[in-house]
């Protein structure tokens, strides 16, 4: 049994049976009990190369890694993007690897704009699934662009009814990062110097998104009093080309559980119907907003991204230029 020593401060005393407190709470055992899980999806698509690297090759990354790790995921496709020979062989190569397509509609346009009404974003999210529902692992799965379900009650209703009768679901999200933002940023650095250092990029891209993964269950948590299969959103860019690999180690070495996308959408959590606007797509915000959380104190990184722009401008590294014995990045190809 542990004993409070006599010369402890009465701050001390405070912290210390606080801790004990804490250490106590079915809640917390719970949490500390379960490991995280989870399951990590990607939007968009983009055939085209990237600097020097062949547009095959860069979405090949992305495969390979989720291959060796033996991860299914899903693919959000925006049709726009694929709907050319290009793209019909990502999205082949993509199908033959085991893993999911589902619908990002065709031109990713918001359904939150004001111009936008139900009858035209139908047909963009029919045009979409005409392109990809042939592919033998394809689901009736949407996801909104920019996660936006609509800006008034009337369209957000609208779209769920013809989802429940076309037995369509949602692309529910659980954790979201800026890796849309650091890739551009990456992709500046090298054409000001194709020799910059790849690493700070990786370690950052790295250490951005578990903490953000961080965040978002610590309010999961709070919320639903479980560990829920999470899923991650990323996107088909550089970023997640060079870096998915250590992305996964990142998550197995801080013990959270990567699943398969088919095993995390099984939660009960994705099957609830969720009438809300406010932070659309994003299931822990939205449930966060309904449970009266302040909004201030939430994350929407859609409209916000002055503070990791400022946390990437104080370093002072990533100008640097990799050194070593024969010049070249060690992390490029």
């Amino acid at each position: 049994m542990t004993k409070i020593q006599p010369n402890m401060t009465g701050k001390t005393l405070f912290l210390f049976l606080t801790l004990v407190l804490i250490s106590f709470n079915p809640l917390c055992n719970a949490k500390n009990k379960i490991k995280p899980s989870v399951a990590f999806s990607f939007d968009d698509g983009n055939s085209e190369d990237i600097l020097d690297y062949k547009g095959l090759v860069w979405n090949d990354m992305i495969v390979s890694q989720l291959k060796k790790h033996k991860i299914q995921s899903v693919w959000f496709v925006c049709g726009l993007n694929m709907d050319d020979e290009k793209g019909k062989l990502l999205l082949k190569r993509w199908d033959e690897s085991g893993n999911i397509i589902a619908n990002h509609s065709y031109n990713h346009d918001s359904y939150g704009d004001s111009s936008m009404t139900f009858t035209c974003y139908v047909k963009d999210i029919q045009r979409c699934d005409s392109l990809i529902k042939e592919y033998r692992n394809y689901q009736k799965i949407f996801r909104f662009p920019y996660l936006a379900v609509g800006n008034t009650v009337e369209k957000r209703d609208s779209i769920n009814n013809y989802f429940l009768e076309n037995e369509i679901k949602q692309g529910w999200i659980t954790i979201d990062t800026y890796d849309w933002y650091i890739n551009s940023r990456l992709i500046n650095q090298l054409k000001m110097n194709p020799k910059s250092d790849l690493k700070v990029y990786r370690d950052y891209y790295v250490n951005h998104t578990f903490e953000e993964a961080k965040y978002y269950n610590e309010l999961s948590f709070l919320i639903n009093h479980r560990q829920i299969n999470h899923t991650l959103l990323l996107h088909f860019n550089l970023t997640t080309a060079l870096f998915l690999g250590d992305l996964i180690k990142k998550f197995k070495s801080e013990g959270w559980k990567i699943i398969n996308y088919s095993t995390a959408i099984n939660d009960s959590i994705y099957n609830t119907s969720y009438k809300l606007l406010a932070f659309g797509q994003n299931l822990i915000l939205a449930m966060a907003n309904r449970n009266g959380t302040n909004s201030n104190e939430l994350r929407f990184i859609a409209e916000n991204v002055g503070t990791e722009k400022s946390k990437i401008d104080r370093l002072g590294s990533l100008n640097q230029t990799f050194q070593n014995s024969n010049g070249k990045n060690h992390l490029r190809k």
